[in-house]
């Protein structure tokens, strides 16, 4: 014999349908290397995209640059003097210079969204591109 509720169930699907639309390009401001890392400092960080920093989670970063370049292993950081900005750990890179960019992607739902304005930095801007064309939001 089968019962019936009579309830509605609500759905927040949330990340699974804009977690991975989305990415959040970024400068390269400075290159730092030591004897046993090297760092691209980027001009974003945990204040544009928090769940790094929060828990390690993973975001792809990609080179945007599609030149030839050797392979360098980076920690990908970002530009506020805190232990907890890093964006990525050990990433494999192109051999990057100050100016390129690169993109940390799967940002949809955990980017702008959670950005803040800590250490007074500004909020990334925010655009879609659709067809080739570039619109702010």
């Amino acid at each position: 014999v089968l019962n019936t509720v009579d309830i509605d169930i609500i759905c927040e699907p949330g990340r699974v349908i804009v977690g991975r639309f989305g990415c959040l390009v970024s400068k390269v401001e400075y290159i730092k290397q030591n004897e046993y890392k090297n760092f691209a400092i980027l001009n974003t960080g945990m204040h544009h995209i928090m769940r790094p920093c929060l828990y390690k989670a993973h975001h792809n970063i990609l080179a945007i640059d599609n030149s030839e370049r050797k392979n360098v292993l980076y920690d990908v950081v970002g530009p506020i003097c805190e232990s907890s900005d890093v964006l990525g750990y050990k990433r494999i890179l192109p051999e990057l210079q100050q100016g390129d960019w690169l993109s940390v992607m799967d940002a949809g739902a955990y980017g702008f969204v959670m950005a803040s304005q800590y250490n007074q930095h500004e909020l990334p801007e925010e655009v879609v591109i659709s067809g080739g064309d570039i619109i702010k939001v």
